[in-house]
């Protein structure tokens, strides 16, 4: 008997601690509906995982104020079924907030969101039908069309050709494709550029663009810009090495995201990349800590988590850190104004979409950031890069990207 009592007493003893500590531990969930693997994952898994090692960075230092950030996700392969699916299990488990990266998955997601009332937040750039009211989605850059506007007025400020720079364009069948060469075309409306045509290519499946690229290059054009991901990517670009379409005298370009230093060093080869131009919104992994503070902590990540030097690091995943920044930032000031126990998906929207984000400090790994459901976007300027002897060389100050989308 005595036993026993000592045994009960023992179970109620901790079952008044458990609880109590149980309740101690504060936790905001945020999902991820991530391409891990898939045709697009060599694009994008360096930024999803820069989104997951910031939140963790944040973990590691404390979390938000003593919150701690569990960070769920789920390998979609940027395949729409499967992100419906995950989205609805984070819907299920709590989430206050997702990140995604395909265009096609956060258009099909839009009702979602806004009947759950949970924002997303995005590596990519708007596109026609992205932009609501209310506005939902938070996307990296102003949109397709502003980025290809913006290539074209740059290129037209760095000619000096005597006439207008002939450009063609190769992009991939999807909405952020065809809207990227309506940027082009109305660059053309405007004086910026002649647009002497432009191709399309599959997003899946590619193993040959050397239709397109002959037919684009008999076109004679002084620029070519590619927006082409993942695997299609590898093809793209090892084309046009093939067919020495440079030798033509054309000059090659990528649009932001396309060519990272995952396919210069590692997929690709820096001789096959040498001499391409490409716009990226934020600074490299391999930049100085003396000219770029902010780029410390990054590596020190990157090392810790993935067990990377610098050299082995990429500019996407800077970019997803940058993303981990404006959602942990969101999440933070969304509690600060309603409080941990009221923290719901809505009030992280309500922040993302008031402009309370304004001129946000990254520690210069990009521009300061503002974001508002006006502009519903916090990376509005681009940088001009060129592949010089293997390296990725900076060679220009940023280029402002111009909101053109309006809501449907």
């Amino acid at each position: 008997m005595v036993a026993m009592a000592i045994l009960l007493s023992g179970a109620l003893l901790l079952g008044s601690v458990v609880p109590a500590k149980a309740a101690e531990e504060r936790l905001v969930k945020i999902g991820n509906l991530a391409a891990m693997t898939g045709a697009l994952s060599t694009s994008f898994l360096p930024g999803i995982q820069g989104e997951r090692d910031y939140t963790t960075w944040v973990n590691d230092h404390g979390g938000i104020d003593g919150i701690k950030i569990s960070h769920l996700w789920e390998d979609t392969k940027a395949m729409i079924p499967k992100a419906i699916m995950a989205f609805r299990r984070f819907k299920e488990a709590g989430v206050v907030a997702v990140f995604d990266i395909d265009v096609g998955c956060v258009l099909a997601l839009l009702p979602s969101y806004e009947r759950e009332r949970i924002p997303c937040i995005w590596i990519n750039a708007h596109v026609p039908g992205t932009i609501t009211k209310p506005q939902w989605n938070f996307a990296a850059f102003p949109g397709w069309n502003g980025v290809g506007l913006a290539y074209s007025k740059w290129i037209k400020e760095n000619w000096t050709g005597a006439d207008l720079p002939r450009v063609g364009v190769i992009f991939q069948d999807v909405a952020a494709g065809w809207d990227m060469c309506d940027g082009f075309k109305l660059a053309a409306d405007q004086g910026y550029c002649q647009l002497v045509g432009y191709e399309v290519v599959p997003l899946f499946g590619a193993i040959d663009t050397s239709v397109e690229w002959l037919r684009l290059s008999s076109k004679k054009p002084d620029w070519i810009c590619v927006e082409v991901y993942g695997a299609t990517a590898v093809t793209c670009i090892k084309d046009a090495y093939r067919l020495e379409i440079q030798r033509k005298g054309i000059e090659l370009a990528a649009t932001p995201l396309v060519l990272a230093e995952n396919y210069i060093y590692k997929i690709i080869g820096p001789k096959q990349c040498e001499g391409w131009y490409k716009f990226e919104a934020n600074a490299s992994p391999r930049d100085s800590e003396a000219d770029v503070p902010g780029i410390r902590n990054v590596n020190e990540a990157a090392k810790k988590y993935r067990g990377r030097e610098p050299d082995d690091s990429t500019m996407l995943y800077v970019m997803g850190w940058v993303h981990g920044m404006v959602m942990i930032e969101a999440i933070r000031l969304a509690i600060e104004k309603v409080g941990f126990d009221d923290l719901t998906g809505e009030a992280v929207r309500d922040v993302l979409a008031s402009g309370i984000i304004k001129d946000f400090d990254t520690g210069g790994l990009c521009r300061a950031i503002t974001v508002s459901e006006r502009e519903p976007c916090f990376l509005h300027a681009l940088k001009p890069y060129q592949i010089v002897k293997g390296k990725m060389v900076s060679i220009g100050d940023y280029v402002e990207v111009p909101f053109l989308h309006a809501a449907k």
